[in-house]
């Protein structure tokens, strides 16, 4: 009788502790954390095309909502050197991190990392070298698109007898680290853009999406298929712009229909999050040369923030703040009112066409900058409890009586 395969227990994983890693961080964006995480699943098993990168992921969307950080969050859960062979010709480019080394068999036979295979062709031991790997590789599109001429020289490195050809290129040889950011990808992508003068770079990027490798100036081959590559952009905000134009959205000011994004609910941001896909997936399709778009894993449109996302974030970021205060020469507890909190996500939410980036300034004018000022003129006690609050509009800061917080000092002393 045949059994039915189920997942009885769960067992942690690389993949489920980098799935942890991004929800804790990345706060409102579901889409983009499961697409990432079945990637990993598959590299995890051994099932992916070992021809292909791990994942080709486009990030689309509104502005500041995430898109970028996601890259970040995660590169910064994969290792961070190798060991690799100097000899990299003769061997194919033999390298190793320093767990799996540990893991092989024959590791206890030598006092440091060797390359395999020098020793098993040629009989010679061949030392390796420790290199420090990039967090990731960020490729700044807009960039690339002002540098008529010299962006392919820029990634790959320029030809022998040309100008620039002792400079290393950005692709160096041997496996590209686990995340590759292609930022504001449109630039060199859109068909207005890249049939042009950029046609070098779209290039480049649809032989790395399709084979998982490219060669540089050096003749040495630069290895993808180890990596996500994550291509980011703004990709029909201007149609998404325009949804916000709309009815019901809109309210009526002498005589006009005028757009107050600040005024608009967390339930019709939820109903123009499901129109978003289909706006952005449409303008890809117009867009994107065939070619590009087939070779995309998925298409991922990020959402656009509620305020419950922002007094998530806001909560985070508080807490980021309360540890840099602690860890100062200057340590101190505050303690936030209620009032607080909603006057600094109202205005940001004010702003929230641009994401999440105007909670951090509202963070720097209304409550840093004026507790630093505090600080540095000596008017907060080591130890001492701030409390925050609101007056006519603005953020006020009292002391409590007791004047030590043993809890603080000894925190901010480490």
């Amino acid at each position: 009788m045949a059994k039915k395969l189920v997942v009885t227990k769960f067992r942690h994983t690389a993949s489920s502790d980098i799935d942890n890693h991004l929800r804790r961080y990345l706060i409102g964006q579901e889409r983009p954390i499961q697409e990432i995480t079945r990637s990993l699943k598959r590299a995890e098993a051994g099932f992916q095309n070992p021809n292909r990168p791990l994942a080709v992921l486009a990030f689309f969307g509104p502005t500041g909502v995430g898109k970028t950080y996601t890259a970040e969050l995660l590169a910064d859960k994969f290792i961070k050197f190798v060991w690799r062979c100097p000899q990299p010709k003769e061997c194919g480019g033999f390298e190793i991190s320093d767990a799996d080394w540990r893991k092989l068999p024959s590791s206890g036979e030598y006092t440091s990392p060797i390359c395999l295979p020098h020793m098993k062709k040629k009989k010679t031991r061949v030392g390796l070298l420790k290199y420090q790997l990039p967090k990731m590789w960020k490729i700044n599109c807009g960039q690339l698109s002002d540098m008529a001429g010299f962006n392919v020289n820029t990634l790959l490195g320029a030809p022998p007898g040309y100008l620039g050809y002792d400079k290393a290129p950005f692709f160096t040889g041997g496996k590209a680290p686990k995340v590759v950011l292609f930022d504001e990808i449109e630039k060199v992508i859109l068909s207005k853009y890249s049939w042009g003068e950029n046609s070098g770079v779209s290039d480049i990027l649809l032989n790395i999406l399709d084979t998982g490798r490219t060669v540089n100036n050096a003749g040495d081959e630069v290895d993808f298929t180890q990596s996500i590559i994550i291509l980011t952009g703004n990709l029909g905000a201007q149609e998404i712009q325009q949804e916000f134009e709309k009815a019901p959205f809109g309210f009526i000011s002498e005589g006009k229909i005028r757009r107050k994004i600040s005024q608009i609910s967390d339930q019709e941001i939820e109903a123009l999050n499901k129109k978003i896909y289909q706006i952005v997936k449409k303008k890809a399709e117009k867009e994107f040369a065939p070619e590009f778009v087939n070779r995309l894993d998925r298409l991922v449109v990020f959402r656009f923030l509620t305020q419950k996302h922002y007094r998530e974030i806001l909560n985070r970021e508080l807490e980021k703040i309360q540890l840099r205060i602690t860890r100062s020469p200057t340590p101190f507890r505050m303690e936030l009112a209620p009032n607080v909190r909603k006057l600094l996500v109202d205005e940001a939410f004010s702003d929230r066409h641009q994401g999440a980036r105007p909670l951090n300034r509202v963070l720097d004018k209304r409550l840093t900058t004026p507790l630093a000022d505090l600080a540095i003129q000596r008017a907060i006690p080591k130890g001492a409890l701030v409390k925050v609050k609101v007056e006519k509009g603005e953020l006020t800061f009292y002391q409590e009586t007791e004047k030590t917080i043993k809890a603080a000092t000894q925190e901010g002393a480490r």
